[in-house]
């Protein structure tokens, strides 16, 4: 799994559990994640792709807390977002294992919010 110039290893994680192994599980993708970061670790990352970070929702901000909240603000109209953000705080060091696992379930519901989005899209393009 490559790492996009505007991804962190949690976007490319959940892209490749949606679009390429057609898996949405949040536990997949978090493994996936886990991988891909520990494999970029040695690597610097190019100014340009500083830049592409730093303007796409790939950002890493400084507490699970803030990466929930704005979890909470995409929910509604942007589950795919939504559920990176709360990827991001439940692999955040230092936070308890009852709240890592309520992340978890967060991460599948809105893994479930994205295909239901996703089907409902497809049958409005079908109906035009």
């Amino acid at each position: 799994v490559a790492i996009h110039l505007d991804e962190d290893a949690v976007a490319a994680a959940l892209r490749y559990v949606w679009d390429i192994a057609k898996r949405p599980d949040a536990g997949f993708a978090r493994k996936i994640a886990d991988v891909l970061e520990e494999a970029s670790s040695d690597t610097p990352v190019p100014d340009d792709r500083v830049h592409a970070l730093a303007g796409s929702n790939a950002t890493k901000l400084k507490t699970a807390g803030k990466h929930v909240k704005r979890a909470e603000e995409a929910r509604e109209d942007r589950p795919r977002s939504a559920a990176a953000d709360y990827l991001r705080a439940a692999r955040r060091k230092g936070i308890e294992r009852s709240v890592e696992e309520q992340y978890m379930r967060e991460v599948s519901t809105c893994m479930q919010e994205d295909r239901q989005l996703q089907e409902q899209l497809a049958k409005e393009a079908q109906e035009r």
